[in-house]
């Protein structure tokens, strides 16, 4: 079982695949992951139990610590998971994640606002447009690419409406 493997960007990839493979009957194994002693891990299993459809109390309180954690890298490792909310867990995600959106560091700060958009809500509009105004371009631009992911027609097609130009003429 890899998500017992000694290495953990190999639990990490597990997790990951457990999820893109739609793998409910690892719950209980993804679930044991939360309390992983590699931060990432633990990151890692609760995106994927957040893309399976668990209810976020499942993964709430490992994410919430991640979230307040002093490591950057264990933030943005948070948002990132909290970008994998699906419509069964979506609302609590958006609420960590906004608070994560404010952190003070750019890190987390983008990687919040790319989980926003991916989580794709409308009433999120007047927060990534506020972040358009942020000093840093490094937070500007993922602002904008969720921007645009929130308000593009269809899922994922942000420049499907862009046609060929004839450069020829």
């Amino acid at each position: 079982n890899l998500l017992n493997h000694p290495v953990p960007p190999v639990r990490e990839s597990a997790a990951s695949a457990l999820a893109d493979l739609g793998a409910t009957d690892a719950v209980a194994g993804l679930t044991r992951k939360l309390n992983d002693g590699a931060f990432s891990v633990r990151a890692a299993a609760a995106a994927a139990l957040l893309q399976l459809g668990q209810p976020f109390e499942t993964v709430g309180p490992t994410l919430l610590a991640l979230a307040q954690h002093n490591d950057p890298a264990s933030r943005s490792s948070a948002a990132f998971a909290m970008g994998k909310a699906t419509a069964a867990n979506r609302r609590e995600a958006i609420t960590l994640l906004s608070g994560l959106a404010e952190d003070p560091l750019p890190g987390p700060k983008t990687v919040a606002l790319r989980s926003l958009g991916h989580i794709g809500d409308r009433g999120l509009v007047p927060d990534l447009k506020a972040s358009l105004r942020d000093q840093n371009e490094a937070v500007r631009a993922p602002g904008a690419g969720a921007l645009l992911h929130v308000l593009s027609p269809v899922k994922g097609a942000a420049g499907a409406a862009l046609q060929p130009v004839d450069t020829t003429q």
